[in-house]
Formats: C-alpha cells, structure tokens, sequence
C-alpha cells in the first residue's frame, strides 16, 4: 500500500510538472551551469525580447522594440511599436505573452502599411509634381493596402560565429531570421511612370548581432541574461534577453552543429 502511494505521488508530481510545462507557464532553462545562444534557441519555447538600452540601463522600464519566441531552432518575430516595457509582461505567463506580442504585432503591421501608401502617394506627386494620379498608382495603393497580416516564423539561418583579431577565442555571434520588410511595398518606376508590382511581398531577413554578454540580472524579482546587440545599423542600443535561471551565459565553441566561424572582418 505505502509502495502504490508512493508511486502514485511521483506520477502526480510529474504531470503537474509536465503541465506547467505544456501550458507555458515554464521560461527557464534546464541547463543548470551555462547556456549558449544556439542551445537556448533550439530548445523548448523561449520568450526573448529586444529591448532598448539607450540610456545604458536594463530594467522595469526597458522599453520593448521587439519580441522572438524560439522553438526547436525557429523564430517568430513579433515587431512592437507601442510603449511596452517589461514591467507589463513581468508576471504574465508564456501563451500571455505571445498573445500580446501578436495583438501589438498586427497593430505595427497597420500601421506600417498605411505609412508606406502615404509614403508612395508623396514620393508619385514629388515626380509629378502632383500633375494626377494614374491608375498604376491607384492600382498598386490599393494592393498595399489590401495586403493580409502574416505571422513571421522561419528556421534560423547563417549562424556564425564571430572570431577576435587572432582567431583564437569566440567574441560574438550573429543570425539570420524571417521578418516584416516594407521593401516590396515600395513604388517602383520606370521612366517616371509607377510600375504595379506582379508579386507584391512583405517577408524579408533580419540579423540579429550579438555581442557583449549580460549576465543574470534581476528584474521585479525575476532573472534575466542575454546579450547587447551589435547592430550599426541603429542609432539606439539594445540588447536581447530572456528569463535565465543558469550561473553563466556564453558564446557557442568553434564546432557547434549548425554553426560556422566567419573569418571574413
């Protein structure tokens, strides 16, 4: 009888585990020494978030330019464009979250696509002069602005590792992803004349770089690490993090699966 109960009690604790698990509600490594950005990217589901460290603080009022979920070395990149910061997704929980991150995803999408038609109605009156509007160009706006919102998610790709000056030791690491691209939502012309685009598409690439590691840093109680990002392409800083219950986050080894040395700078 004591045998059963004991085996009945070990069952219910690993269902409850396995549920919390299931449910989203777990952010946090197995690892319990090290973790690496490739080990933590193709593991379970994982919340990260790019935020905004422009004044040189990571804390509760961390604006949120951007949020990835990534799943067995897949990425869905969720682009923010209201103030959110990480004080409002603290206590919430991983399916929460995501569902967040979509609504405030689709509301950038609107948004960027109705700048972009404004956008291509100046740019045509600039080469007309505002002489008229041709029916291209009332064409083209109109398939902007019936195109459909899209969830980005894709296999990460051209993983590198980023070397020091003597090659000798890791120093950052850099990936490749599906994003939303407005390039394809661009008039194009043609001897002054606006062609009507035969594909119009709204998926393009994103690189994230990282670069100088954060280790643990406690945020309204809760642990966080990642990396800051490299990136000379934007005027603000940022760093991408994620909820990390591990003693150390470090680069990936030179051999890592999926993974290649650049020795190209």
């Amino acid at each position: 009888m004591i045998v059963i109960l004991a085996v009945a009690i070990i069952i219910g604790i690993f269902v409850f585990v396995h549920q919390a698990s299931s449910n989203g509600s777990s952010l946090l490594s197995n690892n319990a020494d090290a973790d690496t950005p490739k080990t933590m990217v193709a593991g379970s589901k994982r919340i990260w978030y790019v935020v905004d460290v422009s004044n040189g603080e990571l804390g509760y009022n961390s604006n949120i330019d951007q949020i990835l979920v990534s799943e067995n070395g897949r990425i869905t990149s969720y682009n923010i464009s209201n103030n959110l910061y990480l004080k409002n997704l603290s206590n919430k929980s991983t399916n929460q979250i995501i569902k967040i991150a979509q609504k405030e995803d689709q509301k950038n999408f609107k948004s960027e696509v109705k700048e972009q038609n404004e956008s291509n109605k100046q740019q045509y009156d600039d080469v007309t002069n505002g002489a008229y509007h041709s029916k291209k160009l009332l064409y083209f706006m109109k398939r902007v602005d019936n195109v459909k919102y899209q969830t980005m998610t894709s296999k990460i790709r051209n993983w590198k590792l980023i070397p020091d000056d003597n090659g000798n030791y890791i120093t950052g690491e850099e990936f490749t992803f599906t994003n939303f691209s407005n390039s394809d939502l661009e008039i194009q012309y043609k001897d002054g004349n606006p062609l009507s685009n035969a594909n119009i598409n709204i998926r393009g690439s994103e690189t994230l770089v990282l670069a100088t590691s954060i280790q643990q840093d406690k945020i309204l109680g809760k642990e966080y690490a990642g990396w800051m990002q490299a990136d000379t392409s934007s005027e603000n800083e940022a760093a991408l993090i994620t909820r990390s219950n591990v003693k150390e986050v470090k680069y990936d080894k030179k051999g890592t699966a999926g993974t290649k040395v650049d020795y190209s700078n």
